[in-house]
């Protein structure tokens, strides 16, 4: 008959053996991964770096915004402008339009 003490002990032994495997395929696994990491941290940096010009852009998109509708108001004041002196000739009554607008002021370089 077995000596329970030896039956402890091997069955303490394959505990060891097995928890020893579960170990190794966990730092293989690590492993792995790491080097999975390793390779990702360039597409990383590369995403960011887009995600930042994506940024950029969204802001001179919203500037160009800002712009197209100033330029839009100005185009609708001399349209506005056009159709009056349209309207005066119909009439009859031409207006000029450089009587009309507002004119530049310059300094006098003296």
């Amino acid at each position: 008959m077995d000596n329970p003490n030896t039956t402890e002990l091997d069955s303490l032994e394959t505990s060891i053996l097995e928890t020893e495997s579960q170990l190794t395929n966990t730092f293989t696994q690590i492993d792995t991964l790491v080097l999975m990491l390793e390779r990702l941290r360039p597409v990383s940096e590369e995403l960011k770096s887009l995600y930042e010009d994506i940024d950029q852009l969204e802001k001179r998109i919203e500037l160009l915004k800002k712009s197209t509708k100033h330029i839009e108001k100005e185009i609708q004041k001399i349209n506005y402008t056009l159709k009056k002196e349209e309207w005066s000739i119909q009439d009859g009554t031409p207006r000029l339009l450089w009587q009309s607008s507002n004119p530049v002021q310059h300094r006098s370089s003296g």
